[in-house]
């Protein structure tokens, strides 16, 4: 919790300000719901891993989330789209243990008999909550505050990943439609994972299988990011050094 409360300040005291009002960058605050507001609520429990099982954490691959451990920013995206969904898989299929340690309400709440399979819950608010997300984001950041390019929002932050496959679908029609684009590919994603989320929700196999995925994902990437920095230096000292011979 006091990771997540730094991370969050952080950003918000950074030109990176307006991406924590991106519902991934709210996770650890979020996935606390079910503790503070309505512990006895099962329902909201469902709601709340359902997002995070899905949507949430599959922000690592549009956001090419690395596990770099000398980059503060890197570290503090993958951290806050990783913590709570770990967090709510220990909840989900250990609750009893869980309650032992942390708050006993979770013993009694995710019990089999509690949490009931209804679609209303598991697949209509998910999404109901995704879009009322990205249309309040769309409201606030574009309509409301408006701010200026050395600002960085979630659509800038995709922007600069020119070699991503999700800035080459955003730019598919030309730049005049890719923050429209941005929004259509984020909301047809988002609903997709809260689809795949349901299979991970009911069989613990698929949800830890889901979660390895993605954490394998975040380890991939850290490494391209070191060999293709690495491979960089070497071949600048490499011309460096021949630069230096042809000079002698």
């Amino acid at each position: 919790m006091t990771i997540s409360r730094g991370c969050l300040c952080s950003n918000f005291t950074s030109k990176y300000c307006f991406s924590p009002i991106s519902l991934w960058w709210h996770d650890p605050y979020i996935s606390l719901v079910p503790c503070r507001l309505k512990p006895q609520s099962a329902e909201l429990f469902q709601v709340v891993c359902i997002l995070f099982t899905g949507p949430v954490i599959s922000g690592v691959i549009p956001f090419r989330n690395s596990l770099v451990f000398h980059d503060m920013d890197k570290m503090i995206s993958v951290f806050l789209h990783v913590s709570a969904t770990l967090v709510l898989y220990k909840i989900r299929w250990y609750a009893p243990d869980t309650s032992l340690i942390w708050n006993a309400w979770i013993g009694k709440t995710i019990q089999p008999q509690n949490l009931n399979t209804s679609s209303f819950w598991l697949m209509a608010v998910p999404t109901i909550c995704l879009y009322m997300h990205t249309i309040l984001y769309h409201l606030i950041v574009n309509v409301i505050i408006k701010p200026d390019e050395t600002y960085a929002t979630s659509y800038r932050l995709i922007s600069v990943m020119k070699g991503s496959f999700t800035y080459r679908m955003m730019h598919r029609f030309g730049p005049r439609y890719a923050e429209a684009l941005y929004h259509g590919i984020y909301a047809s994603l988002s609903t997709a994972f809260v689809v795949i989320a349901q299979i991970a929700y009911h069989y613990q196999a698929a949800h830890l299988a889901l979660l390895t995925s993605f954490l394998l994902i975040v380890v991939w990437n850290g490494g391209s990011y070191y060999v293709h920095i690495f491979s960089r230096y070497k071949t600048l000292k490499a011309r460096q050094e021949n630069n230096g011979e042809n000079q002698t």
